[in-house]
């Protein structure tokens, strides 16, 4: 378990910010070429990748146009983050598929806009037939879900979308985050580390007590 903290506290800086809906159906209408636009507000720095999800009727190639904006349509000025076209290779069914960019370093709470929109598509070994690819998205809106238009009209619910990030540790968003907020005493790193050590002293005797309690009873119930 320490072991675990450890790496959870120290030395992992992956997470990021997931908008999964309960309710999905699919945008037909992107299936056409309409711009689908949804924004979001980052939770965490060093954003690097967003994961969108499809839905296609078949195996397909679908060429898509991106762009990611810092900000949203309700303030106005979007100065443009990143673009980039995409070639996306699709199976029949939902499946979720990547769009990387250079990572941002100061990402977290930052409103950023994505617009998509598809190019053209084909069928993979049936070019006579015509896909059905189309973004998935939810009816309802879940926590942090952002907003979401089609052709610029404000559709309820929100897209699929999971922003993935590198960012600081935990432990390091503790200390340029949270601790300047903390009373005087309680910004002395040492301090810290004693209360830290100290919490864990008291878990480890907490278990070594428990662990030689229930040695001894059951010693007592087989002699």
């Amino acid at each position: 378990m320490i072991g675990i903290e450890i790496y959870l506290v120290f030395i992992n800086r992956g997470g990021g910010l997931a908008i999964e809906g309960t309710q999905p159906y699919e945008i037909t209408a992107s299936s056409d070429g309409a711009l689908v636009t949804h924004a979001f507000l980052m939770r965490g720095d060093g954003l690097h990748a967003l994961q969108i999800r499809w839905h296609s009727d078949m195996r397909a190639a679908a060429r898509i146009k991106w762009t990611l904006w810092s900000g949203t349509p309700e303030i106005g000025n979007m100065p443009r983050a990143f673009e980039g076209t995409e070639l996306l290779s699709l199976r029949p069914g939902r499946q979720w598929k990547p769009l990387q960019f250079v990572r941002s370093g100061t990402s977290n709470n930052l409103w950023y806009t994505l617009d998509i929109r598809v190019l053209d598509v084909e069928a993979v070994g049936h070019p006579e037939r015509r896909p059905a690819v189309s973004l998935v998205a939810s009816r309802d809106n879940p926590d942090r879900g952002g907003v979401l238009w089609v052709n610029g009209v404000r559709q309820s619910g929100s897209l699929f979308l999971r922003a993935e990030r590198q960012g600081r540790t935990p432990y390091r968003r503790f200390l340029v985050e949270a601790a300047p907020n903390l009373p005087a005493m309680l910004q002395i790193r040492v301090v810290q580390w004693l209360l830290f050590i100290g919490l864990h002293a008291a878990f480890l005797i907490f278990a070594w007590a428990m662990v030689t309690d229930g040695e001894r009873a059951t010693a007592e119930r087989h002699p």
